[in-house]
């Protein structure tokens, strides 16, 4: 008989256990999800644990009706952090605490912040409050066995340590957790053991009173003041954003998931209207088509959304709009043509301003140099048509700031152009001695056309941005816009003959 190798023997039943785990996990993975689109891997989805109740629900009724798979894992917000910080992977990251998605944002990890729900803390106790406990003060007395939420590792603990520390309770909490009371990584364990008489008391959220038996809450003025907002982020590095969005876009849903946390004791944010494949419309004046069609692009393929860009002079979009027409979002050519459809649009923000100039062939052959030479009788000149394009209405209007809007309008020769590419066609071919323009129009053709500087003050056109009151989709919307002011974008406003003008205020209507 062999002899018996109690170290083989210890390494041989490790390496069964390991197996049996892996395929544990395996099969729980597989009776968890349904079968994934065909090349498509399981999304990846991080959620803390205090919002496992809503999440789960919501995630096994997107997978039966997308036929998407998607894995979940479970922990505190600021645990689930760190390890986004190490492995640098997974698709969507939901918190306990916009904070720590906030901060996810800022070390780069995320790019689109979706809120989804508040939960209010309270003090969670046994039924019938046997400790007799009224307030914060009252979870340190010698006979009350205090569980507290680890500031590292949870929302509410996090949320807890403010609190103690902005009364100055905190050190003695902390002494209170040595000597007879326990710190959890998670909200549903600190809710756990008050449920099964391990505390007495605990400091939760406020949703947990729907998930646990035998406990009620006690309210304190001091933490209704720190409700927090669960919030969705989208990784920045997500393997295939425009599926991980999808999910997103279905969790924040005021049709889909967001019921779901109402129904679990949350308070919903107000999300979109749920649509596999959402379609919008964007109504923008035409000089700001240089400077963002390819991040709208950029939007959509990401987003998995159509956007449909209709770029026009701002006159003719105010009229549709008068006549009928409801678009999502407005990218005015000058706030004038916000103004007139100001009521029908929220969240009004200046993006940039582009200043008017002076066109005329190359070599200048008539040698204009100001506005007074436009009524030179040898002079014809070539502006956008008023009704149509905001720059034809600037420019009239620029005349007659100027003074000379009499003797200037029999030089008009042409002035039928909806846009400026019409006015500059004019000049180049010397149809026209002169025209007016954007410099955004213009900034790369120096070795096309002459350009001249209008020193005038109104001869500046500034571009806000805003979206539509009655938009179905005012999420998608408001990431939309934050892309479109993004400091990120003033490089390309600026090259693009633009300045960006993003935090000024909208002149006054």
């Amino acid at each position: 008989m062999s002899s018996i190798n109690p170290a083989r023997n210890i390494l041989i039943l490790g390496a069964v256990l390991i197996l049996g785990s892996i395929g544990l996990l395996t099969a729980l993975n597989e009776s968890q999800n349904v079968d994934n689109r065909p090349g498509e891997r399981a999304l990846v989805l991080y959620c803390a644990a205090g919002i496992k109740g809503p999440v789960e629900a919501i995630v096994e009724q997107y997978q039966r009706e997308t036929g998407r798979r998607v894995q979940i894992e479970y922990g505190g917000s600021g645990t689930l952090l760190a390890k986004l910080e190490i492995t640098g992977q997974g698709d969507v990251y939901i918190a306990g605490d916009d904070s720590f998605v906030q901060t996810a944002q800022k070390k780069g990890l995320v790019r689109e912040i979706i809120p989804l729900a508040d939960m209010k803390p309270v003090i969670l106790v046994a039924e019938g409050n046997p400790k007799k406990i009224q307030g914060l003060e009252d979870l340190i007395r010698e006979d009350v066995k205090t569980a507290l939420g680890n500031p590292e590792a949870a929302a509410v603990g996090k949320m807890a340590k403010k609190v103690f520390t902005t009364i100055g309770m905190w050190e003695d909490m902390q002494q209170a957790i040595r000597d007879r009371g326990v710190n959890k990584p998670t909200v549903n364990e600190l809710a756990l053991d008050v449920s099964l008489g391990s505390v007495d008391a605990a400091v939760v959220f406020d949703p947990m009173l729907a998930m646990f038996e035998g406990v009620e809450a006690v309210t304190d003025p001091r933490l209704d003041e720190k409700s927090q907002q669960v919030t969705l982020g989208v990784m920045e590095n997500a393997g295939k954003p425009a599926a991980a969005l999808h999910l997103a876009r279905y969790i924040a849903a005021q049709d889909r998931g967001l019921p779901v946390f109402g129904k679990k004791g949350f308070t919903p944010a107000k999300g979109d209207i749920w649509s596999e494949t959402p379609v919008i419309e964007f109504y923008s004046g035409s000089v700001n088509r240089v400077s963002i069609d390819d991040k709208i692009r950029e939007f959509t393929e990401r987003e998995g959304v159509e956007i449909k860009m209709v770029y026009n002079g701002c006159g003719i979009l105010v009229s549709q709009m008068r006549a009928g027409s409801d678009p999502d979002a407005y990218f005015a050519c000058d706030t004038s043509y916000m103004d007139d459809v100001f009521e029908r649009f929220r969240d009004h923000q200046m993006v940039t301003e582009t200043d008017m100039v002076m066109v005329t062939a190359k070599g200048n052959p008539k040698n204009i140099t100001s506005l007074k030479d436009l009524t030179r009788p040898d002079v014809k000149v070539a502006t956008s048509n008023p009704e149509y394009s905001a720059l034809g209405g600037l420019t009239h209007e620029l005349f007659r700031q100027a003074g000379l809007y009499d003797q200037i309008l029999p030089r008009i020769t042409f002035g039928d152009a909806p846009k400026a590419d019409e006015v500059l066609l004019r000049v180049r071919t010397e149809r026209e001695d002169v025209g007016i323009v954007y410099m955004a129009n213009v900034l790369g053709m120096r070795d096309e056309v002459e350009i001249i500087e209008i020193n005038h003050p109104r001869a500046v056109a500034g571009q806000p941005v805003a979206v539509a009151i009655g938009t179905e989709y005012p999420m998608l919307m408001d990431r939309l816009i934050t892309m479109l002011v993004d400091p990120s974008m003033q490089d390309l406003y600026e090259s693009s003959g633009f300045r960006y003008k993003v935090g000024t205020e909208m002149p006054e209507r």
